[in-house]
């Protein structure tokens, strides 16, 4: 009698081991790819999800946005660097409009008013939209999400285990330091609740919070495709006939002033310069519109007395246009094989030619020979490498 209820009791045990061992790794296997990631993410290693957006060169996929009540949803294809196309689907009015920017001209056509606006490269970071919402579709956030995790120290992830949407959630609870006022949202962005797809490792959804913990925008992507290699046609647009095209609205940007040539430096490194300047000009000062516009004043005096003043204009091609050329004879000269437009009145001359997407002028009471030296010398020579500025 006592040895089988010995037997049972060690029967018993056995299953109880047993059990539990195949429990124990059931749960680790179940669990394994989400202690993995947590884990990554505390020691600010690169997680897989990390890995796909430091190496991707293109993806495309849907994406809805939510702001409130409001919500537009599209298609988008977004290859680096920053070149796109989102064809909308919703709301019912913003249906079959269509945002694309090929690195050089950013198209934006309004189904509904079939009119297409256009905006050269350098004007892009200051488009102006009617539909708010819709311009946030043009930020890439997965990017954005991965420089906020690279920042992030004391991450607290959240997950429930394996669950059936392959779908792991983690949150991001101060975000203060990351790149998220691009989202201009209404309240200041304090954290994040982002979803991972385990399958893929791609993004599938983001929310933001405000301080007080309220909802400020989603985001939400599915049928996500990476590095599929998406062709030029993809992203490009070209209106069809019988659209309007007009030229694009940019915000109002407020001018930077160089009242030195070191700050002129600072503020005008990317921009041509001439590299030639007549003896006994000196700089005066600068105008800078970021990235649409720049201007340089040299004197012979020490004010903005018009008959002592030489100005050099760089802007984007058909941005900001020059005033109309004065009254007078038209004549063309070569300016390093580009077609300069030269005219001479009594109280001013000019001349104005382009380089690529750019155009420029120069005047000023200076004789054509000299104009034409001023403008042959602007050629890839930057403000940062310049020697000088006519001191």
């Amino acid at each position: 009698m006592v040895t089988l209820r010995c037997a049972i009791i060690c029967l018993l045990m056995f299953i109880f081991i047993i059990v539990t061992a195949a429990m124990v790794m059931v749960f680790n296997s179940a669990d394994s790819d989400h202690h993995d990631f947590v884990y990554d993410l505390q020691n600010l290693k690169t997680p897989p999800f990390v890995k796909t957006y430091t190496s991707v060169q293109d993806f495309s996929g849907n994406i809805t946005i939510t702001e409130g009540p409001e919500s537009t949803s599209g298609r988008i294809a977004y290859r680096n660097p920053g070149n796109y196309r989102i064809e909308f689907t919703s709301p019912p009015g913003s249906a079959g409009d269509i945002i694309a920017f090929n690195g050089t001209v950013r198209w934006y056509y309004v189904h509904a008013a079939n009119e297409a606006s256009y905006l050269p490269s350098r004007a892009v970071p200051y488009a102006f939209s009617p539909n708010p919402l819709q311009e946030l579709m043009t930020i890439p956030f997965p990017d954005l999400i991965v420089h906020c995790i690279a920042e992030q120290h004391g991450l607290v992830p959240v997950f429930s285990g394996k669950n059936p949407d392959n779908v792991i959630t983690i949150g991001l609870p101060n975000v203060t330091s990351c790149r998220f006022q691009e989202l201009q949202a209404g309240e200041a962005i304090t954290s994040v609740k982002v979803q991972i797809d385990l399958i893929n490792h791609t993004l599938k959804k983001a929310d933001f919070y405000s301080a007080r913990n309220r909802s400020v925008l989603s985001v939400s992507y599915s049928d996500v495709h990476v590095n599929s290699s998406i062709p030029d046609e993809v992203l490009s647009y070209t209106p069809p006939a019988g659209v309007g095209i007009v030229r694009g609205r940019i915000v109002q940007v407020t001018p930077q002033i160089a009242a030195t040539p070191d700050e002129a430096r600072h503020l005008f490194s990317t921009y041509r310069y001439p590299t030639y300047i007549p003896e006994g000009y000196t700089f005066l000062s600068g105008d800078n519109f970021p990235d649409t516009y720049s201007t340089f004043f040299y004197s012979r005096g020490t004010d903005m007395n018009a008959s002592e003043l030489l100005r050099y204009d760089e802007q984007v091609s058909d941005w900001f246009p020059y005033e109309t050329l004065p009254d007078g004879v038209v004549t063309t000269v070569d300016i390093n094989g580009a077609v300069g437009r030269y005219t001479e009145t009594s109280f001013v001359h000019q001349l104005t030619w382009d380089i690529g997407n750019y155009s420029y002028q120069v005047s000023g009471p200076l004789d054509k020979d000299e104009l034409i030296r001023i403008a042959r010398g602007v050629t890839n020579t930057t403000v940062a490498s310049a020697g000088q500025f006519g001191t």
